[in-house]
């Protein structure tokens, strides 16, 4: 165990003593901490600087030490800064990435079909915002839904990894303001650099932070027999790369790809929607929706404040998304938002003849479990009327239930609703959210789908068949 779970239960007792019943009252509630806190590094802070600047400028035979009045009140700042930054953000990790907790393991034969799978896909995890756990091949803390070991586990082949850029503070499944944004102060408590948290260039400067956790994740796993390999796919030659590789050595081979949630990082005040789709590909992304939970200068979230659809700004944005080979996600997306992406496509592919992947992420179908959040039955055909996918989410809010039961209940209502050749998973791990399992845990899905009568061929298409071969086609 780590200092990090001892000073973690104790910020949650103390917490625990002021309101806490909605997400908005414990951000706030971490917020005012952290900031008494803060303030108490910083009075320290200013007792070394006045005790060096005594011994500097008006020495009078008076002043204490260096090392008493400057070396030990700056190491206990320091230390102090490091220790409560890091319980705060091992604490917020471990309350809004949970588990539920299973009393009975997946049948023999669904385990004997998972491990004999050749390939399985998650659309949407948000596992590179956690910054504070370390690297994902050997992380420091043990918490959350994935890391590279489960991923192995989970026999997983390719898993796409969102970047989050803002979300609101008083965050509901409603109705969002756009003005305010927790990704800054969990920034400042994952104590990322300055340029991440402040300025207008923050929220690309927060891809980047993403971007290079897959870059370092690449260049530091090579092939053994506890870690496994990482290849980060970013064009047809790393997928290929990436089949062949689990074809040869086996299920320690795991590709993952980079995607956003939500355009927060476009607007027309500083960036040309031409020039923001350019350098997110420049970036590596390769998967971009509009919105997250805010209405923003693309175009309106479906929980936010107006759905006025794609603006103009963010049509230049989209037009070039689609000649760059983007896959478009409509995950959060308001409605004439959706409405306008799709006449956008249809356009696109009238005038040049190519095709681009339409994908829901991580998603719920309002049919099946009605929720502002969740696709509409119109929206889930016409992306699979397109040769698109639709991922299903883990999480109570798009399922309406929190055991894997409920998982499988969508999963069919959308199959019913387009085709088996339309749906795949798209569990939202680490995206704050509570699911049944980790993703090491993922033969509980094949389990389920098997419960659920699906035949063998059936479940190794939405396990992951179906996103093979959409992104081998897909990719530049």
């Amino acid at each position: 165990m780590s200092y990090k779970e001892p000073l973690a239960l104790a910020v949650g007792a103390f917490l625990a003593l002021f309101p806490h019943d909605s997400p908005a009252d414990r951000i706030r509630n971490q917020i005012i901490v952290a900031g008494c806190i803060l303030v108490v590094i910083a009075a320290i802070a200013l007792v070394a600087l006045r005790n060096t600047y005594r011994l500097l400028v008006v020495p009078d035979g008076r002043q204490p030490s260096f090392i008493t009045g400057v070396l030990l009140p700056s190491i206990l700042a320091l230390v102090l800064y490091t220790a409560i930054t890091d319980s705060l953000a091992y604490f917020n990790d471990s309350q809004m990435n949970r588990l539920t907790t299973y009393d009975f393991r997946p049948s023999t034969k669904a385990m004997t079909l998972h491990d004999s799978l050749d390939f399985i896909a998650d659309l949407h995890a948000d596992t590179l915002l956690w910054t504070h756990r370390g690297s994902m091949q050997n992380p420091a803390v043990k918490i959350g839904h994935i890391d590279l070991e489960r991923l192995v586990q989970g026999n997983v082949a390719l898993q796409v990894f969102s970047s989050v850029t803002q979300t609101p503070t008083e965050l509901n499944m409603q109705r969002n303001s756009n003005k305010t944004d927790s990704i800054t102060t969990l920034g400042i408590v994952q104590r990322w650099p300055i340029k991440a948290i402040f300025g207008h260039a923050a929220k690309m400067e927060r891809v980047a932070l993403y971007a290079a956790q897959l870059d370092e994740m690449e260049k530091h796993t090579v092939y053994d027999s506890s870690r496994g390999q990482f290849i980060w796919v970013k064009n047809k030659h790393d997928f290929d790369r990436l089949v062949a590789l689990r074809k040869q050595i086996g299920p320690k081979v795991v590709g993952g790809l980079l995607s956003i949630e939500g355009s927060n990082m476009c607007h027309p005040d500083w960036i040309s929607g031409a020039e923001c789709a350019n350098r997110l590909w420049n970036l590596g992304v390769r998967m971009v929706s509009m919105t997250h939970f805010i209405d923003v200068a693309v175009g309106s979230s479906a929980t936010g404040e107006e759905d006025y659809g794609l603006t103009q700004y963010g049509r230049e944005y989209v037009t070039r998304l689609l000649q760059l080979g983007f896959m478009i996600d409509l995950s959060h997306t308001g409605i004439k938002t959706i409405d306008d992406l799709i006449t956008l496509y249809d356009e696109h592919v009238q005038s040049t003849g190519q095709k681009r992947l339409l994908v829901v992420s991580h998603t719920g179908l309002k049919s099946a479990c009605y929720h502002n959040r969740n696709l509409e039955d119109r929206h889930a055909k016409a992306v699979a009327q397109r040769d698109g996918i639709i991922g299903i989410a883990f999480f109570p809010q798009a399922v309406c239930g929190d055991e894997l039961e409920d998982i499988v209940k969508s999963l069919k209502v959308a199959v019913n609703l387009t085709s088996v050749n339309n749906v795949v998973l798209g569990s939202d791990y680490d995206g704050a959210v509570g699911v049944p399992f980790h993703i090491g845990d993922l033969a509980y899905m094949t389990h389920g789908l098997l419960e659920a009568k699906f035949s063998e061929s059936d479940v190794r298409k939405i396990m992951g068949e179906n996103v093979r071969q959409r992104f081998m086609a897909s990719l530049p």
